[in-house]
């Protein structure tokens, strides 16, 4: 006949029973035994940082504008020289005649009058008259003569009349032309030239 055991023997021999196991591992009585974790292969970390893909950077264009109108520099006005009141200048001159006789016959004229005007007259010192001849036929000359002063007129006319024998190349040739030049002096004994006039015939009467 089986004896019968109170569940109090019963719980003790359970956790004999049980602690038995535990130490026997006999399997069933335990729950799983739980391996260890798997061994995961190493991750090898990039030795260099992993670059980011670049994002285009939106460039603006900035409007090419116009370069701004260029200025003309103010130049100074430019200063126009005033007149100069103290110049002298002669006029066309005028002689009386253009044939000038000589010797003891009755040809006419043999007198002659040059006659020049000059501007600014109260700057002029002296108006001379120069002379010479020139043979016709040969193209010999004579020098010029001294030089003889014209006389004064009215709002700067100067003059100076001449007898055929007063001049000073009178009996060099029996036909020949006269030269006459104008030279004015001023008050600064400056000398300003006229050119040499050619057109008066100085004959001989026949």
């Amino acid at each position: 006949m089986t004896a019968r055991h109170s569940p109090k023997e019963l719980l003790v021999v359970w956790s004999i029973l049980v602690a038995g196991a535990i130490a026997c591992n006999v399997p069933g009585l335990i729950g799983p035994q739980v391996g260890p974790a798997p061994t995961q292969p190493p991750v090898q970390l990039p030795t260099e940082p992993v670059g980011l893909p670049t994002q285009p950077v939106a460039t603006l264009q900035q409007p090419t504008l116009p370069p701004p109108p260029t200025t003309a520099p103010t130049l100074p006005p430019t200063a126009v020289p005033s007149p100069t009141t103290d110049v002298i200048t002669m006029g066309a001159p005028e002689v009386s005649a253009n044939t000038l006789y000589k010797g003891a016959g009755g040809c006419e004229p043999k007198e002659i009058t040059f006659r020049i005007k000059v501007t600014n007259p109260a700057q002029v010192k002296n108006v001379i008259l120069f002379l010479r001849t020139q043979d016709k036929s040969t193209a010999s000359k004579t020098d010029w003569d001294e030089g003889t002063a014209l006389n004064p007129g009215n709002e700067g006319s100067y003059s100076k009349t001449f007898h055929s024998s007063g001049i000073p190349t009178y009996g060099s040739f029996g036909n020949a032309w006269l030269y006459y030049q104008f030279v004015v002096t001023d008050k600064q004994n400056k000398l300003i030239r006229g050119r040499v006039f050619t057109d008066v015939s100085f004959l001989a009467c026949p």
